[in-house]
């Protein structure tokens, strides 16, 4: 696992975030110093909130609004783990295309060289859960690539993927895209078996990934469940939307 808060940088610049070996474990070094991510993620996460729970960073799922989005993290003391829109097979994505992946991936790295100097920026996530739906395992080819192209262009901040939990994806990231820094994992309803699952996982390996807790919460909630007389399900509290620790 990756495991307060360093001030930002006065002049605006980025601040270097790196993943280290520690032993036989690893952790995120930010600015020279030991970060322990305690995040939230949310489409429209209250980051002062986020702040007064103790929490010193934040997640996305795409980069709209990324600007806005990084100088109010900025204000309130807290990173962002910044979410880039790789497209899922599962949304009709075609890995076999080269022309779309070719305009996937300007976009990609415009949005890479226009955030990389942000001292709010804390890392890549390139794509959200590409292992759900996916047939053509080529996806994970091209994550790889893209955290080539991301390091070439930014050499201050790690890449990752979210992935959902499980032996199968996992070992195909780690078999397609060993260019990542380390591995994100989605797990709702089950986070203390978690110690459980990596060891089944990983079975049989010499070496173990880095890795980091992208997303926790409960479980989904059955058919008929408990609506609000809004007609939404209620959302977890900030505590249960941690990102990591």
């Amino acid at each position: 696992m990756l495991f307060g808060i360093p001030a930002m940088a006065s002049d605006g610049g980025p601040i270097r975030v790196e993943v280290v070996r520690d032993g036989a474990a690893f952790q995120l070094l930010r600015d020279g110093e030991r970060y322990v991510v305690k995040g939230a993620g949310g489409a429209e996460a209250d980051y002062a909130s986020v702040a007064a729970h103790g929490g010193n960073s934040v997640r996305t799922w795409g980069i709209e609004d990324a600007v806005a989005r990084l100088d109010a993290a900025a204000r309130h003391g807290l990173t962002v783990a910044m979410g880039l829109p790789v497209a899922a097979e599962r949304f009709g994505m075609d890995y076999g295309d080269p022309a779309a992946i070719a305009l996937q991936r300007r976009e990609i790295l415009a949005a890479v060289q226009r955030l990389k100097d942000h001292p709010a920026l804390l890392l890549w996530i390139v794509g959200n859960e590409l292992n759900l739906g996916m047939t053509d395992t080529r996806v994970f080819d091209e994550v790889n690539a893209l955290s080539q192209m991301i390091h070439d262009i930014d050499p201050n901040h790690p890449t990752t993927t979210a992935i959902t939990a499980g032996r199968e994806p996992l070992q195909l990231v780690l078999e397609r895209a060993s260019d990542l820094d380390f591995v994100s994992i989605q797990l709702y309803g089950a986070m203390a078996l978690l110690p459980r699952y990596a060891r089944e996982w990983l079975a049989g390996r010499s070496w173990l990934p880095s890795g980091v807790l992208s997303a926790i919460g409960k479980a989904p909630e059955p058919r008929g469940a408990h609506r609000s007389r809004w007609t939404a399900r209620p959302k977890p509290s900030i505590a249960s939307r941690t990102t990591a620790n």
